[in-house]
């Protein structure tokens, strides 16, 4: 009790004399104690963690801890108790687990168990014989159970530290169901070409590929057949980033590697090309569109992908009969987008978007937060829960007109089967009278900000198969909005007939108030 009432000056001095194991007698650490440890150095150097008292398991387990468990040393690690080991583990990352050089098999137990030592292991350039056997022990036989999600990073680290990883992953495919991959550089294609083994728990891999460093001697190894023996199961594979050399392609590697892929990316996610070079990428993007699943080409650099209008326009004019193909032309940034509008008609630049989405569509037209004129209009495919932005304008100079562009295209239009309205952006660029007739339209949601909005609406929206209109509002609870008649409010902003059918319900979402 005596100790509490030191200072923490005094407590500094002190612990210079005293054992670690003789501070862990007091059985309590208070706030000034916990101080006391934190700038103690010797402390975390030489740590022995034979009695565990609750306080300092509390005191390990804060966050101003966490950036002192490097120091941890392994003996110490071996002291402790099961639950407590869990408890390190739980916030100590992959290289601190190798830095103690050795791991006994209580720690392996642990380890193998630790949903998040298996969500995150970044592999970094150590000592390859402490990673050797550290890797040999977490892919042992005697360890059955699957692993559901496997997140792998592999960046900076040396051909010794590749050559010991890439067999240890190889020889744990067979209990892992899923699999994200994080590849930089020339361990990629090493990396790819030892996956080539039968994988029959294995339904998904995301693979995230950087060759930008790579020169183009090392590009042709990526042509050979890497899913070559593979189980059925893992045709469900798809490439989530590609990205590629910043130098003009070579003629056939990359190209063959990416009909391997999407070939075996029947029915997975969309594949998305990231690169800094689009010129080189045109041959790449042709031959992909007609062999792949839904492709998005997302370029990083918007004046170059726009040099190439013509033969952008030629392209899509070529997959107007492709139903699965999507081309996704707008950048990160949003910066090219007045090149979009100078390069094609605006009817064109929403048919490249637009025109090969089919299936039920969720139409979202909103206004971001902190700009006058910066109005988006979402296109959301219900299927793949894809948000697309077809249209991202924000231009203080001149009027909105482009979201109205993409209502001029009715080929589209079919397949919207919801509707979200913000009657603050619909009022002001009108756009609750461009809207077109949506036929198939079953729920239209209609968002008010001010009991003003409600009365001023009026529209002549055509919504022939409506089922359900809600209306609801951004406003706290303190600002409801109230409106006397929800029907009659809705049939004067909508001046639909259908409204008057017995099956279509009209509802009211928190916090608007019927009155």
């Amino acid at each position: 009790m005596l100790s509490k009432l030191w200072t923490s000056s005094v407590l500094r001095t002190t612990l210079n004399h005293v054992r670690t194991d003789d501070l862990l007698v007091f059985g309590r650490v208070c706030i000034v104690w916990r101080e006391a440890l934190l700038s103690h150095q010797t402390f975390w150097d030489n740590i022995s963690l034979s009695s565990m008292p609750p306080p300092l398991l509390h005191f390990l387990q804060t966050g101003t801890c966490r950036r002192q468990v490097q120091a941890v040393t392994y003996p110490a690690l071996l002291q402790l108790p099961t639950e407590v080991l869990s408890m390190f583990i739980d916030f100590m990352s992959f290289e601190d687990l190798i830095h103690f050089g050795q791991v006994s098999h209580r720690t392996r137990a642990v380890s193998r168990q630790h949903h998040r030592f298996w969500h995150s292991v970044h592999l970094t350039d150590t000592s390859p014989r402490q990673l050797r056997r550290f890797l040999a022990q977490i892919g042992s036989s005697d360890n059955t159970r699957t692993v559901l999600d496997v997140n792998i990073a592999i960046k900076g680290c040396s051909a010794a530290v590749t050559n010991i990883v890439l067999p240890v992953i190889r020889q744990t495919l067979h209990r892992i169901r899923r699999m994200e991959l994080y590849l930089h550089g020339a361990l990629a294609q090493s990396l790819l070409l030892n996956l080539a083994v039968p994988a029959p728990s294995l339904t998904r891999i995301l693979l995230s590929v950087d060759l930008s460093s790579c020169v183009d001697s090392e590009m042709p190894c990526l042509g050979l057949d890497l899913f070559a023996g593979c189980a059925p199961a893992l045709f469900n594979v798809g490439l989530q980033h590609f990205r590629l050399p910043s130098h003009p392609l070579p003629a056939f590697a990359a190209v063959r590697f990416m009909e391997l892929v999407c070939d075996a990316s029947r029915g997975g996610q969309a594949v998305q090309l990231v690169s800094s070079h689009v010129v080189g990428c045109f041959p790449l993007v042709e031959r992909m569109l007609f062999r792949g699943p839904d492709f998005a080409v997302n370029d990083v650099n918007g004046q170059d992908l726009f040099k190439q209008a013509l033969h952008l326009k030629e392209l899509h004019l070529q997959l107007r009969h492709r139903t699965s193909a999507f081309l996704h032309l707008l950048p990160d940034t949003g910066a090219a987008l007045p090149l979009i509008c100078a390069t094609f008609p605006p009817s064109d630049v929403v048919a490249i978007f637009l025109q090969h989405m089919h299936g039920p569509i969720h139409l979202r037209i909103v206004r971001k937060r902190g700009a006058q004129r910066h109005v988006s209009v979402d296109i959301i495919d219900q299927r793949s829960g894809i948000v697309r932005r077809c249209q991202d304008v924000n231009d203080h100079s001149k009027p909105c007109t482009i979201p109205a562009n993409v209502f001029k295209r009715t080929e589209w239009l079919a397949d919207i089967v919801e509707c979200t309205l913000f009657a603050s952006v619909c009022m002001q660029d009108e756009l609750l009278l461009r809207l077109p007739r949506l036929p198939n339209v079953k729920k239209v949601t209609f968002v008010l900000d001010s009991e003003l909005q409600a009365k001023a609406v009026q529209g002549s929206l055509d919504f022939p198969s409506v089922q359900l209109l809600v209306l609801a509002s951004r406003g706290t609870s303190s600002r409801r909005i109230r409106i006397a008649d929800v029907a009659t409010f809705a049939r004067a902003c909508f001046n639909c007939r259908a409204l008057d059918r017995p099956e279509v319900r009209v509802e009211a979402v928190h916090p608007v108030v019927l009155v």
